[in-house]
């Protein structure tokens, strides 16, 4: 309760806030008890993923504060080293191909994969190197004060790294690109290039044209079909016969994708061409989720029922897809899921038009600022008139305004930069976290290695350098490899999403910025921490 209360201040609070800054209305509703259970379950989740990380921590300091408990060396692997780094090494690859298909929509099983990928190499690769020094006589002698540590407790340095390489790589490979990509808030006026967005029927057309004459001075009124998929949705295979995961598009020739782009096609025949109309915050993903490979199966009309071995008969695959981009035309309507362009052939698109239900024809309207009152009547009376669109999905409406949909996507992108912080502060946190609580549990080790170091003669300040030695790797050396690794997805990401250059350049303006402050934290952190344990290490108990 006391949770659910903190909690709708809180919302009160930021909607305020939301308020002083974005004067429109923007509405944020009070989170119901079902959300509160939801964040309940990932905050205990949280919790556990924690504890698990931080075990072999806790068993250490354990095992240090009982002299009595022997302390056993820790055996590295021996076997199938070569083997393991090649699996791991496939892994990462196959990973990041498939990452890089729409098919699979930026999967998180597929990040999985290429950490475990990592994980076998950081494991098979780290024993390997350490197994060649012992190969290199004097050299082997010359590094063992350096490396004595990764021999003698290699799996929990090699848990340690991993579990800091993981943490490093979700802030930067994983969250830093969703926040870039959704900054700067303000570009959401460029996602609804226009006031109306329209659809109707050819009855509809003289009141299309009366609004056009007394309303806009720049309008299109232009043919379409409404193009219904099998699955607007990730969840779905196209399996189920729901009709509400059939996913409504809208087809419109080459000629009127000309007049809207300037841009000819040479379409022929059955081949489309697809422009999603969404933001490039959003994941990459298919028109039809259905089919994994191959055209989407499509039908002209409204969504209906229909039995799962008629699916064949009721959509057509039969088309060939020439290209696919992420353009704003008509605007971001459905977030991309739904009401993209599919553009067909000429000829094609008449032989199509006229044979299914639904909408037949694309209005779109900027109206005149002295009639924007009046404008706003009228388009609410047609959108009353009209319901029977959004019958199958309350998403799909007859009328778009620009103004709601532009509030309510400021308002997602706010709320998502919010998310996307707090989880990479926490992400920061955990990191920092668990370098102070592993040198805090080596501490008293460390000072026993610093008197043992000073009885063998060791000359003075060789002892520092190899605490420094040791606290780079464990600390520097995560963070390395998982700005090389982060890289290789982040350019796999901008690929999958269409960005185009413009877009890639305020991208890596923001994304700099983040790994550039990112990263001087860590080595900041990482310097003060191999300090303090110097100082402290020589310090006696």
């Amino acid at each position: 309760m006391i949770g659910i209360f903190i909690g709708s201040l809180l919302t009160i609070g930021f909607q305020s806030v939301i308020h002083c800054i974005y004067p429109a209305f923007i509405s944020i509703e009070l989170p119901g008890i079902k959300t509160y259970f939801i964040a309940c379950f990932y905050i205990i989740l949280l919790f556990l993923v924690s504890t698990f990380i931080n075990h072999e921590i806790y068993v250490e300091m354990e095992l240090e504060s009982s002299r009595q408990i022997p302390v056993s060396k820790e055996n590295m692997p021996n076997r199938w080293l070569g083997i393991k780094c090649v699996v791991g090494t496939i892994l990462m690859l196959f990973s990041s191909y498939t990452f890089s298909k729409r098919v699979w929509t930026e999967s998180i099983y597929l990040i999985i994969m290429f950490l475990v990928g990592c994980y076998m190499i950081i494991s098979a690769g780290g024993a390997w190197i350490l197994k060649s020094y012992r190969k290199k006589g004097n050299g082997y002698y010359k590094r063992l004060p350096f490396l004595q540590q990764f021999y003698s407790r290699f799996k929990t340095h090699r848990s340690n790294l991993f579990m800091v390489y993981i943490l490093h790589f979700l802030l930067i490979g994983y969250f830093s690109i969703r926040i870039s990509g959704v900054l700067p808030l303000d570009r959401v006026q460029a996602l609804f290039p226009y006031d109306y967005v329209c659809l109707g029927e050819k009855e509809d057309q003289e009141t299309f044209k009366e609004f056009q004459k007394k309303l806009s001075e720049k309008s299109l009124i232009l043919p379409m079909v409404r193009a219904t998929v099998v699955s607007a949705s990730e969840k779905n295979s196209g399996s189920r016969m729901d009709i509400s995961f059939q996913g409504q598009n809208i087809g419109i020739s080459e000629s009127s994708y000309n007049q809207l782009t300037e841009r000819k096609l040479g379409l022929r025949n059955k081949e489309i061409y697809i422009s999603f109309q969404q933001d490039k915050s959003e994941k990459a993903h298919l028109l039809d989720f259905s089919v994994l490979s191959g055209s989407p199966r499509m039908r002209f009309g409204m969504p209906e029922p229909y039995f799962f071995e008629e699916r064949d008969k009721i959509f057509d695959s039969d088309y060939k897809v020439i290209g696919q981009e992420r353009r704003i035309i008509v605007g971001n309507l459905v977030g991309g899921m739904q009401e993209n362009i599919v553009v067909f052939s000429d000829e094609y698109f008449k032989s199509i038009y006229s044979t299914g239900d639904g909408p037949s024809i694309l209005a779109l309207f900027n109206i005149n600022k002295d009639k924007e009152e009046e404008a706003a009547v009228k388009f609410s009376d047609y959108a009353k008139d009209h319901i029977q669109y959004s019958e199958y999905d309350s998403l799909i409406q007859p009328i778009y305004g620009k103004k709601v949909l532009q509030n309510n996507t400021l308002l997602a992108h706010m709320l998502k930069l919010l998310e996307y912080l707090f989880v990479m502060t926490l992400l920061l946190v955990s990191i920092l976290y668990v370098f102070v609580v592993k040198r805090v549990s080596e501490l008293p080790d460390t000072r026993s290695r610093m008197k043992q170091f000073k009885y063998l003669g060791m000359r003075e300040g060789l002892d520092r350098k190899i605490l420094a030695f040791e606290n780079n790797v464990m600390t520097i050396m995560p963070l390395v490899l998982a700005i090389v690794a982060s890289f290789s997805y982040i350019f796999i990401t901008l690929k999958v999403r269409y960005f185009t250059k413009i877009e890639q350049q305020e991208f890596w303006q923001y994304e700099v910025w983040i790994i550039g402050v990112y990263t001087i934290i860590n080595l900041i952190v990482a310097f003060i921490i191999g300090r303090v344990m110097i100082c402290l290490g020589n310090r006696e108990e």
